[in-house]
């Protein structure tokens, strides 16, 4: 008779192993799964915070930036790009805001003065005299808002596209091509170029856009005819890395206090109010000078003149 011998303490401890297993095991998963919440849910947090601040951003509150965070991880990179894109929304809905602003406030008063005129006009039979002399004024007018619109536009165009095409350009040329132009709508005045020619021709390069260089110029020469009785100087200075143009006039100059806001769309000093003028053509001008990575600098004496001094730096000769 053989007898089986049953070793309980065994059993015990294979009792005691299963259930610290079981248990092991238990606590495992569920603290993988509590970490596993604990740590997606931090790392989708800025996520989520970046879709609720995203959220918040309309049309009317392109002004709203995004935290960029610590700026290194993929998420603050998606922030900073996503600024980005909401900082150029921005510049593009002011410059439509400001064109349909400025474009209505100073187009309202010509074309209601235009409609007057007509209505007046037509109020009554009159002589041909009159009809040609009312017609004459109603051309006159139609020229001016014509005139406006185009620097409204070109306005408008450089601050929607400050990319624009540039390349070599003799500035001398562009000088020249304004002062032709200038001196066709101001024939009785006089407007004197002063330029040492240097040795070589490509001295007198800079990289630039021809086209919005002679708009600038016929600006700056056009303001020194409207407000002087003298003459209009233009003088360069050329050095071995900057190239200046100075237009002087000896005219009724600028107050010191109003020479910040010469450059902004429709401001104009209070000494001008008695000539005619929109008040466009320096903010042009500032826009230009500055998307050409230029420098432009006033100086200015009420009654005695004001000079203006541009800085182009010139293209160099190892790049030609």
């Amino acid at each position: 008779m053989y007898v089986m011998a049953f070793d309980n303490s065994r059993k015990e401890n294979l009792s005691e192993l299963i259930d610290v297993l079981f248990w092991s095991i238990l606590i495992s998963t569920f603290l993988s799964v509590y970490l596993s919440y604990l740590f997606s849910n931090r790392a989708i947090k800025p996520i989520s915070r970046l879709i609720n601040s995203i959220r918040t951003i309309n049309s009317s509150k392109l002004s709203s930036r995004l935290d960029e965070g610590n700026r290194q991880d993929e998420i603050a990179q998606l922030a900073i790009a996503f600024n980005e894109m909401l900082s150029n929304l921005e510049i593009s809905f002011q410059n439509q805001a400001d064109f349909v602003s400025n474009a209505s406030h100073e187009l309202r008063t010509p074309l209601t003065i235009m409609n007057v005129e007509s209505d007046y006009l037509l109020s009554r039979d009159r002589s041909p005299e009159e009809y040609k002399a009312h017609i004459s004024e109603l051309i006159g007018d139609i020229r001016k808002l014509n005139s406006l619109l185009n620097s409204l536009l070109e306005l408008a165009h450089l601050n929607r596209d400050i990319n624009i095409q540039r390349s070599p350009v003799r500035i001398d040329e562009v000088i020249y091509n304004s002062i032709h132009q200038v001196k066709s709508r101001f024939q009785d005045r006089k407007i004197l170029l002063k330029i040492n020619y240097p040795e070589a021709d490509n001295d007198l390069l800079v990289n630039g856009n021809a086209g919005l260089l002679t708009i600038a110029f016929n600006n700056l020469l056009e303001n020194a005819c409207k407000f002087s009785d003298g003459e209009v100087v233009t003088e360069f200075l050329i050095s071995e890395k900057f190239i200046e143009i100075i237009v002087s006039d000896s005219g009724i100059g600028i107050p010191a206090d109003q020479i910040r806001i010469i450059f902004a769309p429709f401001k104009r000093a209070s000494n001008v109010k008695y000539k005619s003028g929109f008040g466009i053509g320096l903010s042009l001008v500032a826009k230009i000078i500055e998307v050409h990575d230029a420098s432009c600098e006033v100086t200015s004496s009420v009654n005695t003149g004001t000079q203006f001094r541009l800085r182009f730096e010139r293209i160099a000769q190892s790049i030609l």
